[in-house]
């Protein structure tokens, strides 16, 4: 198992290193654009929590062997559908984003044991997500999300009449 802490004062470390890494963790508004993820097929867990991030490197979805991906505390608006792709996805954290709605796909990852989708006040789930939400949590993972998020409405509604189309 090899650890690697990547922080702006302390981004020098050797490729074969963070090629060889299962675990690896970017501290606070490190840049990722100088990492080339897509040679990390060994990593396991990665961390880019509180990172300024306004879209998900799409180059993680690559990382089959993924366990952990923690997103969590970002400015992310949208997660790619293609998130499914990460088959083997335990731990999944994206709170504290901007998200108003997850990716359909979402209820393809089955291997869950945690996720964490709190502190969104504009995420709507859909009908299939909220089953998707129940059956994880009656499967044991351990599901975090703002109370009321299942009982929010996922309908738009106008201001006035005069937008209704009839």
């Amino acid at each position: 198992f090899i650890s690697v802490i990547l922080s702006r004062r302390r981004a020098a470390v050797s490729k074969s290193s963070i090629s060889a890494a299962s675990f690896i963790c970017f501290s606070r508004d490190f840049n990722m654009s100088s990492i080339l993820l897509c040679d990390m097929y060994s990593l396991t867990h990665i961390c880019i929590g509180t990172n300024n991030l306004k879209e998900l490197p799409l180059k993680l979805l690559n990382l089959q062997n993924l366990r952990e991906l923690h997103l969590d505390n970002n400015e992310l608006s949208t997660i790619p559908e293609d998130i499914c792709e990460l088959s083997n996805l335990e731990d999944f954290r994206i709170h504290g984003n901007k998200l108003e709605e997850l990716p359909n796909r979402i209820i393809q990852l089955e291997q869950l044991k945690f996720i964490s989708i709190i502190y969104m006040q504009k995420l709507l789930l859909t009908d299939e997500q909220k089953k998707w939400i129940r059956k994880l949590e009656a499967n044991g993972c351990e599901v975090f999300y703002d109370k009321d998020l299942l009982e929010r409405d996922n309908y738009i509604t106008s201001e006035t009449d005069d937008e209704i189309p009839f």
